[in-house]
């Protein structure tokens, strides 16, 4: 690796321009807090493409120079290391530039970079804008020199981060260790030794995967091609079958229809001349039935006649005989009755049948008239007003109830006083009905302009009680103890019965009348009333109330005792029409009984006629009966014989019909087959015409009934053969045989490539484990001499080193898995590991910077470098020296800072110590850093 030899940046942060020497081995950076000994780090981290400490950004150093870019050039050196390679290669010089220019650009800031051979300054790297590189580029440059960016995160250690290599795995440590002393060549070739193992075996896979998807393929295009052949031969049988083999089935049917035919006509000539004889025979035999059945029906005919005349006397002479028979056997019930019954006179018998039937037609009119009256009852007894207490009417006086249906016909609305009235205490119950007795039907009405119509209907009828049309007055003053008191009146009540009630004083008795004022009137519970005129009782019967809820009560009452009283006159009356009744029926069989007898004296003469005159009529029937038995066994004789002929003769004219008709269709069909022999002999010479000579021979024919039997059975491949092509999955690529053969090749040609590439693969991997042999070696060397650099800061610390070699064989995974554990032994307390949080905050810092210290101690290699920000943190003055003593052991070149402190051993290492100053206020840039320089 390379040094630093001098530093200077342009517009970094609070500085205008500094230049700083560096080609001191251990440089420390001294200051106050804030005076930018960080800062300083960070641009030499920047300018190695590093990030800057926590927290900061390049573009905010950028910034708070207040200018738009700014420079950071290093010059480092490009000595030749002990096999002679320079880290800037192909730069020749002993000293290269490294420069960072920063810009914005667009709004954002953008590091470029520069390597250059010598001391070169900023204003010529200025002046070529082509020859700036990018960052990625830079950094791969710098890794070629030997500084990867893991090896330099790992020198360039942050504030505070000094203990980081603690952090770090077995496997982070074993690889940071190799890339410091490890041969690059060795592990370079091994990783291409392994990569081109994985390569070839990534090949060799794809390639195999290939082949034995050729091979799938070939498969399947195996089945294609025999789908394909197995179509073509299906096509071809088609053929076979529609151009050769179905005309070939056609000339043998033909051959053998003419065959079955020509049998067929023979045998129908003969059955045609047979049946001509016999229709010939059948003709003789009906004429002869057709004789017998016209002289069968002629006699017929007339046995007929006379069993019709014979029998038509027998209807006449039976029914003569049925009406005397009748005549003679009421006779003979005259004759019984008249000698049972003693003669009686006749007129009185019907007088009293007369009388009988008057008295029972009054009895049945009083019995509808007493039924109607209970149904009426009945019904009135169940209206709900007698019942609820509603406001229907009453059982009503004959007189009143005929005037009432005179206004409902005359559309007169109107109310009865009594529906009007309801006594609101039933103690004077009696009292108010037997005042207001002779006012109980006034006819209040509805509408005052119905008056005059209302009281001439009064007029004609001699209605009895007022017709009041005047609205009355409800505020009549009511009295205390008044009759009005004691009764709720409707509104339409005259105010003269009011006032009449409202002049009653109601008492118990008569003696307590004498309390009242003189000429007071009054009215005791019983119905005794004093007034102007005197005293005089004026109490209705009792139970005659028809006012208020008691008088409806009391209507009840009659109206159910009134229906029990019709009920048992209705019965009453239906026994006494009973008795009438069968009065009137013993009267009447006794003078039908007179009359029987007298007819019957009147008819002896013509009785004795009627039975002469049936005596000579049954002769007569006799000898009819007798007649018409002999004729009838005549006419069914010839019946017989008739229908027997006529059935002889429907028989043979259907059987000559018959015969006529299979004649002719047999000299019909014998007229067609002829005809059809000659159509189809005439079709088989054509199609013997087109047929070659080798399809039609008696070979050619055996050979086709073997085969096939007939044309059905052709037909039957036909459509079998048409079906599978209709219904399989056929392929009819003709190349399908050409693109098989040429995979095949192919797949022959890519399975000879596949064993050429598995040698090749052997090879590769035999490379690949002597490669990795030899890094094994180089590795086994690295650690052993990085072991012994621990070893050796372990005795200057006072601290117990052991160092756990990994297990290296031959093999990549253990290899990739394989890790340096570094263990620590303090002050005698015994081994811990390199992170386990055992270890103090400063026996983190001296672990770590032994790591970091041991990587520089390269005796076999001059340069490289390393940043540490306060590596003295958290170290007493004892360790303070011994880190001194580490930094001197090697020979590699460190860049340390340090706050002011009044330990001034952390000078002693230095050769170059560098101060730095803070920005004083109302200054545009801090003072420029200050050096000093050790004469040793």
């Amino acid at each position: 690796m390379f040094r630093f030899v001098a530093l200077e940046l342009v517009h970094w942060d609070y500085w205008e321009r500094v230049v700083l020497p560096l080609e001191e081995a251990i440089i420390t950076i001294v200051g106050p807090n804030g005076s930018g000994k960080t800062t300083l780090l960070d641009a030499m981290r920047t300018l190695l493409a590093l990030s800057t400490s926590r927290k900061r950004s390049y573009p905010v150093y950028v910034q708070h120079s207040g200018r738009p870019y700014a420079w950071i050039r290093a010059l480092v050196t490009n000595q030749r290391d002990r096999r002679g390679r320079r880290p800037f290669f192909p730069l020749t010089s002993d000293h290269v530039t490294l420069a960072s220019r920063i810009m914005q650009r667009g709004g954002e800031w953008q590091r470029q970079y520069r390597i250059e051979p010598g001391d070169v300054g900023i204003e010529e790297l200025s002046a070529h804008e082509d020859l700036f590189l990018g960052v990625q580029e830079y950094r791969n440059r710098l890794t070629a020199g030997g500084l990867s960016q893991a090896v330099l995160r790992v020198l360039s250690l942050e504030q505070g981060a000094t203990d980081k290599l603690c952090e770090l795995s077995p496997r982070e440590l074993l690889d940071l260790i190799y890339d410091v002393f490890g041969d690059k060549d060795t592990l370079d070739e091994y990783e291409r030794a392994h990569a081109n193992q994985e390569e070839a075996a990534r090949e060799l896979q794809e390639l195999g995967l290939q082949v034995d998807r050729l091979e799938s393929q070939l498969t399947a295009m195996n089945n294609r091609v025999a789908l394909y052949q197995r179509y073509q031969s299906l096509i071809e049988a088609r053929k076979t079958l529609e151009t050769v083999r179905i005309p070939q089935a056609h000339y043998v049917d033909q051959l053998e229809a003419l065959r079955d035919l020509y049998s067929r006509m023979r045998a129908l000539g003969a059955q045609v001349r047979e049946r001509r004889a016999a229709h010939e025979a059948m003709g003789r035999q009906w004429a002869e039935a057709r004789a017998a059945v016209t002289e069968a029906h002629k006699e017929e005919d007339a046995c007929h006649t006379r069993v019709t005349a014979v029998q038509t006397q027998l209807v006449e002479r039976h029914r003569r005989r049925a009406l005397l028979e009748r005549e003679l056997e009421i006779f003979k019930q005259m004759e019984q009755q008249a000698s049972q019954v003693a003669p009686e006179a006749v007129a009185p018998l019907q007088r009293a049948i007369d009388r009988l039937a008057d008295r029972r037609g009054e009895l049945r009119w009083r019995l509808e008239e007493h039924r109607r009256t209970v149904e009426e009852l009945v019904g009135a007894a169940r209206e709900p007003s007698l019942h609820a207490g509603g406001h229907q009417r009453i059982r009503l006086d004959p007189t009143v109830e005929s005037f009432h249906r005179i206004l409902a016909k005359a559309e007169i609305p109107h109310q009865f006083l009594y529906e009007a009235v309801e006594i609101r205490d039933p103690h004077w119950q009696l009292a108010i009905e037997s005042l207001l007795r002779g006012h109980r039907y006034v006819v209040v009405l509805q509408r005052p302009e119905d008056r005059w119509r209302a009281w001439e209907l009064g007029e004609a009828q001699r209605y009895r009680y007022f017709i009041v049309a005047e609205r009355g007055q409800t505020n009549v003053p009511t009295p205390p103890r008044s009759a009005l008191s004691v009764v709720e009146l409707a509104p339409e009540v005259p105010d003269w019965i009011r006032r009449n009630l409202a002049g009653v004083q109601l008492v118990e008795r008569v003696a307590d009348g004498q309390v009242l004022p003189p000429g007071a009137s009054f009215l005791t519970r019983d119905g005794y009333m004093r007034e102007r005129r005197g005293g005089r009782s004026i109490a209705v019967a009792d139970g005659d109330y028809v006012l208020g809820t008691a008088g409806r009560q009391q209507q009840l009452l009659h109206v159910q005792e009134d229906i029990q009283r019709r009920q048992s006159e209705v019965r009453a009356l239906q026994e006494e029409i009973k008795g009438v009744e069968a009065e009137r029926q013993s009267v009447e069989r006794r003078l039908t009984a007179q009359q029987t007898r007298l007819q019957y004296e009147a008819s002896a003469q013509e009785h004795a006629r009627l039975q002469a005159d049936y005596t000579t009529l049954v002769a007569e029937l006799e000898r009819l009966t007798h007649d018409h038995a002999s004729e009838q066994q005549t006419f069914d004789r010839w019946r017989r014989t008739h229908t027997a002929a006529v059935r002889r003769d429907a028989e043979g004219k259907q059987a000559q019909q018959t015969l006529r008709a299979q004649w002719q269709q047999d000299v019909e069909e014998l007229r067609r087959q002829r005809a059809e022999y000659w159509v189809k002999n005439r079709e088989r010479r054509g199609l013997r015409d087109h047929l070659p000579a080798q399809w039609r021979s008696a070979e050619a024919i055996a050979e086709f009934s073997r085969t096939f039997g007939n044309r059905q059975g052709v037909e039957r491949d036909l459509e079998r053969t048409i079906q599978e092509l209709a219904e399989g999955e056929w392929e009819t690529d003709a190349t399908l045989v050409y693109r098989r053969d040429k995979m095949a090749a192919d797949h022959r040609q890519q399975a000879e490539g596949l064993q050429r590439k598995t040698h090749e693969w052997e090879e590769t991997k035999r490379v690949a484990d002597e490669a990795r042999r030899a890094y094994i070696g180089v590795l086994r060397q690295t650690v052993a001499f990085y072991e012994e650099n621990l070893v050796r800061l372990g005795k200057l610390a006072g601290v117990g080193i052991d160092a756990v070699r990994p297990q290296l064989s031959d093999d990549d995974r253990v290899l990739a898995q394989a890790g340096l554990e570094v263990r620590w032994n303090f002050d005698g307390k015994g081994y811990i590991g390199l992170d386990d949080g055992q270890a103090s905050g400063g026996q983190q810092v001296i672990k770590s910077l032994i790591l970091l210290i041991g990587l520089m101690m390269d005796e076999r290699a001059e340069g490289g470098f390393v940043f540490i920000d306060e590596p003295f943190a958290h170290l007493d003055v004892l360790n303070i020296d011994r880190v001194a003593q580490f930094l001197e052991a090697t020979h590699a070149q460190y860049i340390i800072t340090s706050p002011n402190t009044h330990n001034l051993n952390i000078y002693r290492p230095a050769s170059l110590t560098i101060v730095t100053q803070k920005k004083r206020p109302g200054e545009r840039f801090a003072p420029l850093p200050t050096h000093i320089r050790r004469q040793r």
